[in-house]
Parts: C-alpha cells; sequence; structure tokens
C-alpha cells in the first residue's frame, strides 16, 4: 500500500474506533441505574472506581491543557510530549481514567451486559492507542524511550 492510502486507511480506522469509544462509554454510564445504591462492599469499590477515574482523567486534561485535546488519536500541531503529572507514569491517563470510571459503572450495576461493553470498550482503547503511539513516534524521536518507562494505561511495575 502506498503512504497515502496508508493514511487513509489509518484515519477511517482512527474516526470508527473514536466513534465506538463514545458509544461504548455511553452505553456504560446512561444504563448505570443511578437510584439504586449497591450493596455495601460493591457500593463502595464502584465509587471509588468512579472518583478515582473522574481524578486520574481529569489531572490527565489538567496537565495537558485543553487547548491540546483532541478526541482523534492524531497528536496536536503543537504537541509536546508530556513526561509530569500522571503522564509521569500512564502514556494513556485519560483513557485509563475512562476504563476506571466505567468500570465502576459496571460494578454499581452488576449488569453482565454492561461488562460486555466494557471489555470491548478496552479493545477499542488499545486498538485506539496502537494508531496513536504510531503517530507520536513518527513525531518526537524519543517517543519510544517514554513508551519503555511509562505504561500505557497503568503504571510500570516492573521495568523489563
Amino acid at each position: 500500500m502506498t503512504g497515502d492510502h496508508v493514511d487513509l486507511h489509518r484515519d477511517w480506522l482512527a474516526r470508527g474506533l473514536v466513534l465506538a469509544q463514545f458509544v461504548l462509554a455511553g452505553a456504560i454510564v446512561l444504563s448505570t441505574p443511578w437510584r439504586a445504591w449497591p450493596p455495601p462492599p460493591i457500593g463502595f469499590l464502584a465509587v471509588l472506581l468512579l472518583l478515582v477515574g473522574s481524578g486520574v482523567a481529569m489531572w490527565a486534561w489538567f496537565t495537558m491543557g485543553s487547548q491540546h485535546l483532541r478526541i482523534m488519536p492524531h497528536p496536536h500541531q503543537e504537541a509536546k510530549l508530556l513526561r509530569h503529572g500522571p503522564y509521569r507514569w500512564i502514556r494513556h491517563p485519560m483513557y485509563a481514567g475512562l476504563l476506571l470510571a466505567t468500570l465502576g459503572c459496571c460494578l454499581w450495576s452488576g449488569s453482565l451486559t454492561q461488562v460486555a461493553f466494557w471489555l470491548g470498550l478496552v479493545v477499542v482503547l488499545f486498538c485506539k492507542t496502537r494508531i496513536e503511539e504510531d503517530l507520536l513516534s513518527e513525531k518526537f524521536a524519543d517517543y519510544e524511550q517514554y513508551r519503555q518507562s511509562a505504561g500505557r494505561f497503568s503504571p510500570k511495575i516492573w521495568r523489563g
């Protein structure tokens, strides 16, 4: 395939992944029965995941700055490789926060359908980050070094 064809294919794939991300996350959040409080241990863990996930995503957003925030995986023209805030430990903290918060929704509802949507969201975000990381590697010469030091969705526990 030619370079233009690969770029066009990647752009359409990225658009589909963004759409799937919003549909799946929206389906999880909107189908959560917020009026019915879950039993104590599950309810506590669900709220904890919702709060931690939302906090991580907001911390990442404030670290990046709203002017550089994009829903597409293509980096902003003036983007800089962030290595501070949550980006010091996690390459995609906004996605990590989304996954934690939506997992909290799944626990809240106890719905297997929501769990299936959440697993789909994990796959979608994994695929979306593959595209994003390819583009970041093209933009930043030291991205591979950063990739080795920070985990995709969680901090690296080991340095293997």
